[in-house]
């Protein structure tokens, strides 16, 4: 509104500074950089063959045609529009193209909500540092779905209105239209619904307490509410001008009433730790914001933020909606309070402008960086596919062997298999998750239980399946639990998936060639060296060892060595044990890494190299300090002559476990050499007393 604008002059010309577009170009330029980033999501394989489906049909398919349990029902894909793009962006510009389409996306999302922010105060300090904090805190969904558009869209939205409503600007009229796009490319078209209905209601409500001398001081008319209350009508028909009609506002709510999708993806679960607590500041701020400019409170926007500030705790992928709509309400009512306080000019002081620019470089920087609290989520800088969480191995394998045909997947892996595979190759499930319920749970449970397994196997007739590993090896529990089905052979794994075939079947061929009989990679590094400690089988070990080998020279697995360097460490052959660790490119599971310290420290002992020893044993206790790894690094010290770090590591040990009994002969003797008799013998007066008590109680 000209009315809030400082640099009007009196012939009714906008002179603005130079400051005002640098601020707005570089931090619309940091998002751009820092939503370029490697495309990681399992679910941009889902409509890359979707989009290639519908383009090379020219229509939409008359029934399923990737999900073999679903061929009878009707096609059903409520992103067609956002799939058709993706797929031909990477059919002519390739993955480049992809990820500056993503890039760009994103990027003008923030450039509508920096934008919307600086209305009606020309404050562009403000926005700057809050828009570049909820950068941070999205960055972990600037990934290649059609989330990345129904930003710019609900941004759109609400900049338009507002843009309306204070200047009475004519963007709201491409409104019909937007959402036209919206509805056809993701099922939130339903958001649609709280800026219109923040408008008509909130301007309804403005305009009557206005008349009271209370509220935001924005033309708001009925002629204007009358006008937006009309789009609204014309955007809702124009919506649901898509193949689902109006089912597609009813998509989500489906999604989030089923409890098996809540089970399995993970952003549905509700935020814990650190992201609550993030929260609740952010849902504070905002609350706070509005109480601030009581007197100049914008019931609009009060109720354009009011449904986001209990949403984002059910689940977290809508994080990033209390983001991109909290975000630029947040700005506006710190802006509105500095304004109310006269001190809206500090902002356009030369100092201030300088601070916020280079503020922008570095928080840019440091998120590139993936450095400290900056570093939330979202793939690595730079252009390519990241295959680390598809089972892109266990596609090429079955290629190389001429297996095609059905494919028993879980959840996570339906996705890469159809875009590398089909028509030769489709799956039981992919990413939307369109089976009947009694079929969505046993897509969970067939891999527990031998009976669900053989139900499956009967009524649709695949011969292969391909398989991630399970969560509990992925967090390194103690389970002894692996898949282990009579007629089902392992014939290959690496890092990231494993693959069976049928016995008896038309692969029996391949499984007599490939079956690994030995090597059982989804169990954990626990019950594999507990397996070592329980028995011991010179004959089964050396089989063992040559099929981890054999993996090793075929898929280069890092799991393969770290079970290899763990059997050669625990028979004490440490050269052999070292060798098979120097190959680990990346830990699969956290644990392997602690696990794998430790043993690789033993290994360097037998071999010793006391210095790599210890320094194994430190990165361990960095990750976890436990008594028996203390002591080691405490022995280690005392026999290379450095007593007083031998003392630390002991008293380490006695903090960590007071009744410790082995700690004391060390430190003993790490006192005595440092000469220290008197230290010495209260250690052995301490020492004597422990054994004493020890003495009573088994008594």
């Amino acid at each position: 509104m000209k009315l809030f604008d400082p640099y009007l002059t009196a012939a009714g010309k906008t002179r603005r500074p130079l400051y005002m577009p640098l601020i707005t170009v570089l931090l619309t330029a940091s998002v751009f950089l820092i939503a370029l980033s490697r495309i990681q999501d399992t679910d941009a394989w889902l409509h890359l063959s979707l989009g290639r489906l519908i383009w090379q049909l020219k229509a939409f398919p008359a029934r399923e045609m990737f999900t073999y349990p679903t061929f009878d029902q009707p096609f059903s894909y409520t992103s067609w529009l956002f799939g058709l793009i993706s797929y031909m962006i990477h059919r002519f510009f390739g993955v480049y193209g992809l990820e500056l389409f993503k890039a760009s996306a994103v990027a003008t999302a923030f450039f509508l909500m920096f934008r919307d922010s600086v209305r009606p105060y020309l404050n562009y300090v403000v926005p700057a540092f809050v828009l570049s904090a909820t950068v941070v805190i999205l960055q972990f969904r600037f990934v290649l779905r059609p989330e990345i558009l129904m930003m710019g869209y609900i941004s759109f939205s609400i900049f338009s209105l507002n843009a309306y409503m204070y200047e009475d600007r004519k963007y709201v009229y491409a409104l019909p239209l937007v959402h036209l796009l919206w509805a056809n490319t993701h099922s939130s078209i339903n958001l649609m619904f709280v800026p219109f209905g923040a408008f008509i209601l909130g301007g309804a409500a403005q305009i009557y307490i206005g008349k009271k001398g209370v509220g935001d001081p924005a033309s708001v008319s009925r002629r204007k509410v009358a006008v937006i209350g009309a789009l609204f009508v014309i955007s809702l028909a124009a919506s649901l001008l898509n193949p689902n009609s109006f089912h597609q506002y009813l998509y989500a709510g489906k999604v989030l009433a089923a409890d098996w999708y809540k089970k399995v993806t993970v952003e549905l679960h509700p935020p814990v730790g650190a992201d609550r607590t993030m929260l609740f500041v952010i849902v504070g701020l905002i609350i706070s914001s509005f109480v601030l400019n009581a007197k100049r409170i914008s019931f609009i926007h009060l109720l354009l933020v009011l449904p986001f500030l209990y949403l984002p705790f059910l689940a977290d992928r809508f994080i990033v909606l209390i983001g991109v709509i909290g975000g630029p309400v947040l700005a506006r009512n710190i802006s509105g309070f500095i304004e109310s306080r006269r001190v809206g000019l500090l902002s356009r002081k030369k100092a201030i402008v300088i601070m916020t620019l280079v503020w922008i470089v570095l928080y840019c920087s440091l998120t590139l960086a993936k450095a400290g609290p900056f570093g939330r989520g979202g793939g690595a800088f730079g252009f390519g596919f990241d295959y680390s969480m598809v089972p892109r191995g266990a596609v090429e394998y079955l290629d190389s062997r001429g297996i095609y045909d059905k494919v028993m997947n879980e959840f996570s892996d339906g996705q890469y298999i159809i875009w590398t595979g089909y028509p030769r190759r489709t799956v039981f499930i992919d990413g939307r998750g369109a089976l009947p319920e009694e079929l969505l749970y046993k897509s969970m449970t067939f891999r527990f239980s031998n009976a669900v397994l053989d139900d499956l196997y009967n009524r649709f007739g695949f011969e292969t399946i391909v398989m991630p590993y399970a969560r509990d090896a992925i967090y390194g529990g103690k389970h002894k639990f692996h898949f282990m089905h009579p007629q089902w052979a392992l014939v290959y794994w690496d890092d990231t998936s494993m693959v069976f075939l049928k016995r008896g079947g038309r692969y029996e061929n391949v499984v007599g060639s490939d079956e690994y009989k030995f090597a059982t990679p989804d169990i954990s590094l626990y019950s594999f060296i507990g397996g070592l400690e329980e028995h011991r089988d010179d004959i089964a070990e050396q089989r063992l060892a040559e099929e981890l080998k054999r993996n090793i020279r075929e898929t280069d697995s890092s799991l393969a060595r770290t079970f290899l360097g763990s059997l050669y460490a625990k028979r004490e052959r440490g050269r052999e044990a070292v060798e098979s660790f120097s190959g680990i490119r990346r830990y699969a599971y956290p644990t392997h890494r602690y696990i794998v310290n430790i043993l690789a420290g033993q290994a360097y002992e037998q071999l010793g190299n006391l210095s790599e020893a210890l320094w194994q044993y430190d990165e361990a206790l960095g990750m976890q300090p436990d008594t028996v790894t203390l002591l080691r690094t405490a022995d280690l010290y005392l026999r290379m002559n450095r007593p007083e770090k031998a003392v630390e590591a002991c008293r380490k040990a006695l903090q960590l476990n007071s009744g410790t009994a082995e700690a004391y002969p060390l430190l003993i003797r790490s006192y005595q050499k440092l000469g220290l008799t008197k230290e010495a013998a209260g250690a052995l007066s301490e020492f004597q007393s422990l054994q004493g008590r020890a003495g009573k109680t088994t008594h």
